[in-house]
């Protein structure tokens, strides 16, 4: 996944990237240098958001809220 496709995911769910964070459990920090192209993506965050991605939208919806609070 490239940090384009990261910012792609993220605008699809209205997410900020600091928000974005949360939902994937990582570092707001992480999340800066993936968009920036710093760091390049891993395979483990890329598998997460393509689980987010194939998940039913409600139930999706409901795990990115979960996440958030």
């Amino acid at each position: 996944m490239e940090s384009n496709e990261l910012q792609d995911w993220l605008n699809r769910w209205g997410l900020q990237p600091s928000d974005g964070a949360k939902v994937l459990q990582i570092q707001k920090s992480k999340m800066s240098e993936y968009l920036s192209g710093t760091r390049k993506v891993p395979n483990y965050i890329s598998a997460h958001i393509e689980t987010l991605d194939n998940l039913a939208d409600l139930k999706a919806t409901r795990l990115i809220k979960k996440r958030l609070e």
